[in-house]
């Protein structure tokens, strides 16, 4: 893959150009005006987030070994959903207006700083700390990626599109455990752990010149402007059932793979090793529901495709609770990845298909998928602590049914599709 060229084009982009179709109408750009390209825009997120990925099998192991519980590695592990919410909701209109090349090495930079501080961190007072940071960090990359994802879609085709997004997502998300565990591996224990987090440090300082050299200015055509989100983020009823759904999905993901496959892991004697294959399992298997749910989502219907992923999804977390041997903890994170794969992308379609404009489901999906997560680390945090792992797979599995239920209430939501949107210049 070449970079960009500066040579004269199109000065918008229909989707099949950013694909490297030709364009039926050209105009001179700007000599030295790099290009956007929807392959290198998605190469940037996927290489983004083989660093952030890097921290998922770990960050929970790591906190134990700095003395936390298990409820508290789970809710220190949720602290980058308080980032997410805080920013969010001041900057529900910055995130998504922010140019986007700016947003993805601003993010990208920060998060390696504070993975360098999680590497030296003394004790879990710092390590909080730095995943606080981490957490406002990553709210620009996927705020702004989410965005740009629906600014190249076709109407009636988001699901495809948000499915090449989150595809894009889970490649460094199946990369990144393996390479953290490799490393860790080497020097084994806390030491290795550290080892890890300052490795993540350098993969995203790393990614954030791919976005600088490859990436053109991309700007919304929107000022941002800092404030409370706009109550139409929230109008209507299928709106609040729809965030309610996504956020769910997306919280119910987070949850599975950052906390409980690692905490299981660690209890069946799995090792970082373990764990860092079971979560490597885990995406490379979304990587397949991705892609067949977001079609299946577009040609067949949203509804239809969210009930059977819940249902499946709650049959996967069950069997999970009834305390598998080290085989059966990575097969089963494989066919947990499939399955649970729907629930994260189709809902944030649905919430695009009743939303306003594509602003209002950006915003709204970010702040849904924040209080998600925290409200579900709290609950699932208890609940570890009370009565151990196995009721926080009880707890996952009444989320995907709840997740199922809301898509029947809400009804199908699949647009048409239409004429192609443009792609920004």
């Amino acid at each position: 893959m070449s970079r960009p060229s500066s040579a004269p084009a199109t000065p918008t982009t229909s989707p099949a150009v950013a694909h490297g179709a030709p364009s039926a109408e050209e105009a001179p750009r700007p000599p030295g005006r790099r290009v956007f390209s929807a392959g290198w825009f998605y190469a940037t997120i996927a290489a983004g987030s083989i660093g952030m990925a890097m921290t998922a099998p770990i960050t929970a192991l790591y906190a134990r070994a700095l003395g936390a519980s298990e409820g508290l590695a789970a809710l220190i592990v949720s602290t980058m959903a308080l980032s997410f919410l805080c920013l969010d909701l001041v900057a529900s209109r910055v995130v998504p207006r922010v140019d986007a090349r700016s947003a993805l090495i601003g993010g990208y930079l920060v998060f390696g700083v504070g993975s360098f501080l999680s590497a030296v961190a003394p004790n879990l007072a710092v390590m909080t700390g730095a995943r606080i940071l981490q957490g406002f960090a990553v709210a620009f990359p996927m705020g702004a990626g989410f965005h740009m994802a629906l600014r190249i879609a076709e109407r009636g085709r988001e699901g495809r599109e948000l499915a090449r997004f989150n595809s894009s997502s889970f490649i460094g998300m199946a990369v990144g455990p393996l390479l953290v565990g490799a490393v860790a591996g080497i020097a084994g224990g806390t030491t290795g752990m550290r080892w890890g987090f300052a490795v993540c440090g350098v993969v995203n300082v790393l990614t954030a010149l791919v976005a600088w050299w490859a990436l053109p200015s991309i700007p919304s055509g929107e000022r941002p402007e800092l404030g409370l989100p706009a109550r139409e983020v929230f109008e209507g009823r299928r709106t609040r059932l729809a965030l309610l759904a996504a956020g769910l999905g997306f919280g119910l993901r987070s949850l599975a793979g950052m906390t409980l496959l690692p905490l299981l892991g660690e209890d069946i004697g799995a090792g970082v090793s373990g764990v860092a294959l079971a979560t490597m399992f885990m995406s490379v298997s979304e990587l397949v529901g991705i892609q067949a749910s977001g079609r299946l989502a577009d040609s067949r219907g949203r509804r239809p495709v969210v009930v059977g992923a819940a249902a499946a999804s709650v049959l996967v977390l069950l069997g999970i609770v009834l305390g598998p041997s080290v085989g059966a903890y990575l097969a089963l994170s494989a066919a947990l990845g499939v399955v649970m794969s729907a629930l994260r992308v189709v809902p944030a379609a649905m919430v695009v298909d009743v939303a306003r404009d594509d602003e209002n489901a950006a915003m709204g999906w970010r702040i849904a998928s924040d209080v998600s997560q925290l409200v579900g680390a709290v609950v699932t945090g208890s609940i570890i602590s009370v009565v151990g792992i196995y009721g926080g797979f009880a707890y996952a599995a009444a989320v995907a049914a709840a997740v199922g239920l809301l898509a029947v209430v809400i009804g199908e939501t699949r647009r048409p599709p239409i004429a192609a949107r443009e792609v920004p210049s």
